[in-house]
């Protein structure tokens, strides 16, 4: 019985210790703001229909809104954003960045996008996709991108907006509080058996 009491304190102390040493993962939203052009290698007129393709203007935004580990980002802050191709395929492969933020060597954000779902009307185009994100002193970690445009008068120049989000991960002192938890747990139930015998 002793022998399992030692494999299972070593157990525990070595998760707590992994968990230490990892890095966290990035969670919250950046909501970012500008102007961008679609455009289209169709013959016929461009509309949202045949659009395949956005220019953001100046290859730049603005930061408008941030939660979580992005509060790190000062409010208008400007963004560099990558023109890319969504339609018939995402080209190139991965937009390495699509977007990037640096306030500072330690306050720096960027996304890979990798995939995208394109849904169309006749007066919007919605962009969803899916890479990684890349912060300074965080792992890569995975995330989701939107993008909704909209005209009311279905002209080429449209304004955008789009958010990043992440999925909220535990932190590594959480985990270190389950693991003592479940050591505490242990050494009680043996406790109770000893004094039971």
């Amino acid at each position: 019985m002793k022998k399992k009491m030692v494999a299972l304190l070593a157990g525990a102390m070595m998760m707590m210790a992994t968990s230490a040493m990892a890095l966290p993962l990035i969670s919250g939203t950046i909501d970012i703001v500008g102007a961008s052009a679609l455009t289209t290698t169709a013959p016929d007129p461009l509309s949202f229909a045949n659009a395949n393709a956005i220019d953001f203007t100046m290859n730049a935004g603005s930061v408008i809104s941030t939660t979580g580990d992005f509060t790190a980002v000062p409010l208008f802050s400007l963004a560099a954003l990558q023109d890319f191709t969504f339609s018939p395929a995402l080209t190139p492969a991965v937009i390495s960045p699509l977007w990037a933020v640096s306030i500072s060597p330690t306050t720096a954000f960027s996304f890979d996008l990798s995939s995208i779902i394109v849904t169309r009307s006749a007066k919007s185009l919605e962009l969803s996709g899916t890479g990684t994100l890349y912060g300074f002193g965080f792992d890569p970690t995975p995330g989701v991108w939107d993008l909704t445009t909209q005209s009311s008068n279905g002209d080429a120049t449209l304004a955008l907006s789009f958010s990043e989000n992440t999925a909220a991960v535990p932190e590594p002192g959480t985990m270190m509080l389950v693991g003592l938890g479940m050591l505490g747990m242990a050494v009680y139930g043996k406790r109770r058996q000893n004094k039971e015998a």
